[in-house]
Order: structure tokens, then C-alpha cells, then sequence
């Protein structure tokens, strides 16, 4: 069974559920907070014991809400990212991507991949996979070459596929189409 396709929310929902994360978070602590204020009063435990107990659902529920809503914010966060970034169309690049591997002292694997294996912080190890091709109609090679990257199965998790394409008369279309086709193929992979 696929999961669905999240979309990104807007500016005002992500806003509000991240205050709605805050106040639960607030609410359980505060729930919290007072039974213990009522312990060290000497009130007696039937009164401050529910208090105590109601922190663990509302911390549980609003945790299981944050989590929920999570891709939806993050998408949010990376279109606007998107927005704010200029693209740019290189035109005769000196630099030899398949040299430039090689030298970096990535290994060739099947499929004309180069794969390296790096430390992050935040992810323990990132594997990545580099492949260069050209093309004549940038949306049927994407497909191909993510349908192409998805069955060989790689073994290891954390992965990052960079494709780097070649293609003569670059068009506006195109960009805009590589900008749309990055974000949906970055989540599609991240998701699944």
C-alpha cells in the first residue's frame, strides 16, 4: 500500500498547528506543574494524582499531532526555501563530473553510478550516488533514471541520488520542470 501524496500546507495552517503543538505542550506541562505544586501543598493525592496522569496523554497525543503533520510543514518550509533560491543555466562548464568523482575518490558501480559513503551529523552516514546522462526530453529522463535508480535496491539507507543532465537548448519549461520534478522526486524518495 502506497502512502499518499502529502501536499504542502499554507503559511496560516502551518502557523496555527505549530501554536496548537506549543499550547498542548504547554497544557501538559502545565497539568504537570500543578500536580506537583498540589503534592507539595499536602493535598491530598486524589485531587493532584489526575493531574499528574493527564500530562502523559496530552504530551502522547500532541506529540502523535506534531509527527502527523510534519511532512505537511516541512513542505511548506522547503517550497518556500524553492522560492527564494535562483536558478541558474550553465552554459559550456569546464568541470568533467565523471574526473571530478573519480578524483573525490568515489567507486564506479553498476549502472554508471559513483557512490561515497560520508559522516553527517544529523543522518549517522549519507550514501551518495552520482550519475551523469544526457537528454533529449528532461521529464521522460527523469523517469527513467529514477525509475532506473529505484530497482537496483541499493542496500543502504540514507540515500541521496544526484542526477546531473545534459541537454542542448535549455528552455524556461525545462527549468521549471526540473525545479517541480526535484521536489516531488526528493519526497517520493523520502517518504517511501
Amino acid at each position: 500500500m502506497r502512502r499518499r501524496e502529502r501536499e504542502p500546507y499554507t503559511k496560516r495552517k502551518s502557523v496555527t498547528i505549530l501554536i496548537i503543538g506549543v499550547v498542548g505542550l504547554a497544557l501538559a506541562f502545565t497539568s504537570l506543574s500543578t500536580a506537583a505544586i498540589l503534592q507539595s501543598n499536602g493535598v491530598d493525592s486524589k485531587i493532584y494524582t489526575p493531574f499528574g496522569i493527564a500530562f502523559f496523554p496530552i504530551c502522547i497525543i500532541d506529540v502523535i499531532f506534531l509527527i502527523y503533520h510534519y511532512p505537511g510543514i516541512t513542505l511548506y518550509e522547503f517550497n518556500k526555501q524553492m522560492e527564494k533560491e535562483d536558478l541558474e543555466v550553465l552554459s559550456n562548464i569546464n568541470t568533467d563530473i565523471v574526473a571530478s568523482c573519480v578524483r573525490n575518490k568515489f567507486t564506479l558501480l553498476e549502472g554508471g553510478y559513483y557512490y561515497k559513503r560520508r559522516f553527517s551529523w544529523s543522518k549517522d552516514y549519507v550514501n551518495y550516488y552520482i550519475l551523469k546522462c544526457e537528454s533529449s526530453d528532461i521529464k521522460e529522463t527523469l523517469d527513467n533514471e529514477f525509475n532506473k535508480f529505484d530497482s537496483y535496491n541499493f542496500q543502504k539507507r540514507n540515500k541521496c541520488f544526484i542526477l546531473f543532465i545534459e541537454k542542448d537548448n535549455v528552455d524556461k519549461d525545462d527549468i521549471k520542470l526540473l525545479v517541480e520534478s526535484s521536489y516531488i522526486y526528493h519526497w517520493k524518495l523520502s517518504f517511501e
